[in-house]
């Protein structure tokens, strides 16, 4: 049970991107659709962060983002489910790859926010239920935690959450 609750809450974070993008992609037009069906942690990244040239369509740009990470997603699990059995690699420090990935998010985001909260919110309550909790559940303790802190600054101090 406690690993469905974790599923169900780290993937909501696709929530969060669409909140976080809707005034990015408020004038999108029929592509808005496409743009949020696409998000993933990379797309949400880059055209979160994304700054082209004033000549540039914004629209577009983002569009061409997801439309790339997309259909590399698509192709990389397509290749890997026709090729996986075949060609045999060890992957050394796959593991740290994907921290490195969402280091390299949370710096991102962390580089662009007004205001800290969202972060060291973030970063205490992991490291506060790692250390009372334990390594098994800590998650979910971690995320609860994070979202009773933003519903009580939100309803203390009216402000934008994470921003």
């Amino acid at each position: 049970m406690v690993a469905f609750v974790v599923a169900l809450i780290v993937n909501s974070r696709h929530f969060f991107y669409g909140l976080s993008m809707l005034e990015k992609y408020q004038n999108a037009g029929s592509a808005k659709f496409f743009l949020i069906y696409g998000m993933s942690d990379e797309t949400f990244m880059v055209n979160y962060s994304l700054r082209p040239p004033k000549q540039l369509n914004l629209t577009r740009c983002y569009l061409y983002v997801t439309i790339f990470d997309y259909f590399a997603w698509a192709l990389g699990s397509m290749l890997g489910g026709l090729f996986g059995n075949i060609i045999n690699i060890e992957v050394e420090g796959l593991s740290f790859i994907m921290t490195a990935l969402f280091l390299v998010l949370f710096l991102e985001q962390f580089l662009n926010e007004e205001s800290h909260l969202s972060s060291f919110s973030g970063f205490i309550c992991g490291v506060l239920a790692l250390i009372f909790i334990g390594g098994q559940n800590f998650i979910l303790v971690a995320i609860l935690g994070v979202v009773a802190i933003f519903l009580i600054q939100n309803y203390l101090c009216g402000k934008k959450v994470g921003a």
